[in-house]
C-alpha cells in the first residue's frame, strides 16, 4: 500500500520536474523581463516552440494519467491510492480543458498563438506577439474567467520573434 503512495507522489514529482524543465528552457530564452501592475511578463524566444511547448505538456500529461490508471486498475492498491488516483487524473483532464479554452480564447482575442500551463495554483499563458499593457489585461482577463485564480496567479511570457533578437 505504501508502495502505491511513493508512486503516486514519484509520478507527482516527475510532472513538477518536466514543468520545471519545460520552464527552464522558456527561461533559457529570456532577454527582457518586466513586471506589470497585471501579472507579468517575459519575452522568450524558440522555433516551433508553440509546437513543441503542446506536445510536451500533452506527453507528460498522458504517460502521467496512464500509470495513475495502472494504480486504479491494481487490486492490490488500497482505496485511498486509488482515490487520490482518481483525483488526481480528473485534475489533469480538468487542467487539458481549461487549458484549450484559455488558447482558443485568447486566438480569438487576435493573439496568432498561443499555449497555457493550468498549475493547481497558478496558469503561465504563452503568446507570440508583442504586448500593451491591454493585451496582457485581455489575456489575464481570460486566464481569470477560465481558472478563477487571482491576478497575481496569472503569468504571460512573449515569445520574441526571431527578427527581433
Amino acid at each position: 500500500m505504501k508502495k502505491i503512495r511513493f508512486l503516486i507522489l514519484g509520478l507527482s514529482a516527475v510532472l513538477c520536474i518536466a514543468v520545471f524543465v519545460n520552464w527552464d528552457r522558456i527561461s533559457s530564452g529570456v532577454n527582457k523581463e518586466t513586471d506589470t501592475a497585471i501579472g507579468s511578463e517575459t519575452y522568450v524566444s524558440g522555433e516551433n516552440y508553440f509546437e513543441s511547448a503542446k506536445y510536451s505538456r500533452d506527453r507528460v500529461r498522458n504517460e502521467t494519467v496512464s500509470a495513475l490508471k495502472e494504480i486504479i486498475s491494481d487490486e492490490k492498491a488500497d482505496e485511498e491510492s486509488k482515490k487520490t488516483a482518481e483525483n488526481d487524473i480528473s485534475f489533469y483532464a480538468k487542467a487539458a480543458e481549461t487549458e484549450s479554452s484559455i488558447e482558443n480564447l485568447v486566438k480569438a482575442k487576435g493573439f496568432s498563438e498561443c499555449v497555457a500551463f493550468v498549475g493547481k495554483d497558478n496558469v503561465s499563458v504563452v503568446v507570440e506577439n508583442k504586448l500593451t499593457a491591454e493585451d496582457a489585461a485581455k489575456i489575464t482577463d481570460i486566464a481569470i474567467g477560465q481558472t478563477g485564480f487571482e491576478y497575481s496567479a496569472i503569468k504571460i511570457i512573449e515569445l520574441a520573434s526571431e527578427k527581433s533578437q
